[in-house]
């Protein structure tokens, strides 16, 4: 199964050892190695069920469709996934500024609403500082600083 192989810095792919939550790759280019990032059950049966019906089982997952769905062996280009995301959103009726990047910062968001630290959030979106993460959810830790526990008597 495509999602149950870690791919090496040589682009090997190989069997992770031991059970861990840790199963999908996620390639990163500009250091070249790959990541192994969490991916929820759902998720998890989504992709396969995409890379089984589409045959993909090495090279880019996120590819090009054609029309009739004709899925091409060619990555998708970052521009076409910032089309995707915004035709998504549109059709969903969320209005506003959409970005590629407002995944990432929603993602941050609800990190935080969900109790998450600010270092919880920069592992999960692998930001370098905590500075993003902390800047994106700033709503949500007032929600739940020093002075929402002592004049509400919200707990932490």
């Amino acid at each position: 199964m495509f999602t149950a192989y870690i791919r090496s810095r040589r682009g090997q792919r190989r069997r992770p050892e031991g059970k861990h939550p840790y199963r999908p790759i996620v390639e990163n280019r500009s250091r070249g190695a790959g990541e192994t990032l969490y991916v929820c059950d759902k998720t998890r049966q989504l992709l396969k069920q995409y890379t089984e019906q589409a045959d993909i089982t090495r090279d880019a997952l996120f590819r090009h469709i054609r029309r009739g769905d004709n899925i091409q062996p060619t990555r998708l280009h970052p521009h076409s996934a910032r089309r995707i995301i915004k035709k998504r959103a549109a059709d969903t009726g969320v209005e506003g500024f959409i970005s590629g990047h407002s995944l990432r910062v929603g993602s941050a968001v609800s990190l935080a609403q969900a109790g998450a630290t600010v270092v919880d959030m920069q592992v999960a979106g692998r930001w370098k500082s905590s500075q993003m993460p902390a800047h994106y959810a700033r709503a949500q830790f007032a929600e739940r600083g020093a002075i929402a526990r002592f004049k509400d008597g919200k707990s932490r």
